[in-house]
């Protein structure tokens, strides 16, 4: 016999202590660790009409704009955020063109130091000239 059985039932037929036993975990996707929490006084002042101008009027603004203080800041801010709603692990992209070196490491810094688990990479673009492309890679 097998040591796993497949049964079929309704959630229903389940008590809510079988539900605090479970731990599901949450995953996280494309957050913009770097600078989510930078990004809501800049839309105030933004009236964009195309997904491009919400690119390069937002995000790829922070991105030029951000240094590592404000990777760190940031990355805290997100990942308490993430926290608060049960996610427990990351996956996310990053790019801080004001100050590339060392912003992956402040993003894991802090995620390590919060407990929680995170799959990071540096986001490669010729956007801001190619001296800034190499240094990414």
């Amino acid at each position: 016999m097998s040591d796993y059985v497949l049964t079929a039932c309704s959630t229903a037929d389940l008590s809510p202590e079988y539900f605090r036993k479970i731990r599901v975990p949450y995953i996280c996707f494309h957050y913009e660790l770097g600078g989510e929490s930078h990004k809501d006084d800049l839309w105030e002042t933004m009236d964009p009409h195309t997904f491009y101008q919400v690119l390069d009027g937002m995000w790829w603004n922070i991105d030029r704009h951000l240094d590592l203080e404000g990777t760190r800041t940031s990355a805290y801010a997100t990942i308490l955020e993430c926290i608060r709603n049960g996610v427990t692990s990351i996956i996310d992209h990053h790019a801080s063109y004001g100050e590339i070196e060392g912003s992956l490491f402040a993003i894991r810094d802090a995620a390590k130091e919060l407990g929680i688990r995170a799959g990071l990479c540096y986001e490669v673009s010729e956007r801001d000239g190619e001296k800034k492309c190499d240094a990414a890679i």
